[in-house]
């Protein structure tokens, strides 16, 4: 009974979160493994755009990257052995201006397919719905990330290529979007795993793309109590990237 009810109040948090929003930056290669059963992981996300020569619009008006600070909240539930269910509080604070909410996104699926006993490639989906402020975003998307992982010797290798599409708004008949995340971490350690990371956005497929990629040298760390730690410093590598970038991420996981 206590085990469905908490499955029950989780369901109803994740259904009420996806009501507002604004697309914030997501640096994070995902695993193809998902929660145990009954697990909820509670995540503090931080970036902090220590350099950056690109504007965009905060409130209205055109304001520098430099000095933003983009906070988010995750909660995470494995509903079965394959299957979580994900939903992201995300905040943004611009240098000199106030701490605002500005965006609440869903994971609807998160699927793990095949384990690598089964396939060549530990494989998984995850599929995405943002539903954004139209002062920040006029334009509601879907986004489908595939995630692929492969172990070999002491490293692991993460794929996860990101397609996204608007589904209302003005940005509705633009075509399919292509982002990509990548990591490759070296498993030598017990609790700490070093890596590095890349990301990347090209924009509309069939359109002129856009440049933006980073590399993200890090490490993952795990306290062995529930608590895990990831950070990382993300350094631009074309003209149309922020220049240098902090990431953080903190989570701690129960069974209920």
């Amino acid at each position: 009974m206590r085990k469905r009810l908490s499955t029950a109040i989780i369901c109803f948090l994740f259904i009420l979160l996806p009501s507002i929003g604004h697309a914030t930056r997501e640096f994070k290669v995902y695993p193809a493994g998902t929660a145990p059963e009954g697990e909820l992981e509670i995540s503090y996300w931080n970036n902090y755009t220590d350099s950056s020569p690109q504007s965009y619009q905060f409130n209205g008006n055109s304001i520098n990257k430099s000095g933003l600070m983009e906070h988010t909240i995750e909660l995470e539930y494995g509903l079965t052995e394959r299957l979580t269910i994900e939903s992201y509080l995300d905040f943004e604070q611009p240098r000199g201006e106030s701490l605002q909410y500005v965006q609440a996104r869903a994971v609807l699926a998160r699927y793990h397919l095949f384990t690598e006993d089964e396939k060549a490639w530990n494989t998984s989906f995850y599929i995405e719905y943002e539903v954004p402020q139209e002062r920040y975003n006029p334009s509601e998307s879907m986004d489908f990330r595939l995630i692929l992982e492969k172990s070999f010797q002491r490293w692991t290798l993460r794929l996860n290529p990101v397609f996204t599409k608007n589904t209302s708004g003005s940005g509705v008949s633009e075509g399919l979007g292509f982002e990509y995340a990548a990591g490759i971490y070296w498993r030598n350690f017990h609790r700490f795993v070093p890596g590095l990371e890349f990301f990347g956005e090209l924009g509309e497929i069939k359109s002129t793309p856009t440049h933006i990629h980073y590399i993200f040298p890090g490490f993952q760390f795990n306290f062995g109590t529930g608590w895990k730690w990831e950070a990382g410093a993300g350094f631009g590598l074309t003209d149309e990237s922020d220049r240098f970038i902090i990431k953080n991420i903190i989570s701690y996981s129960l069974l209920l």
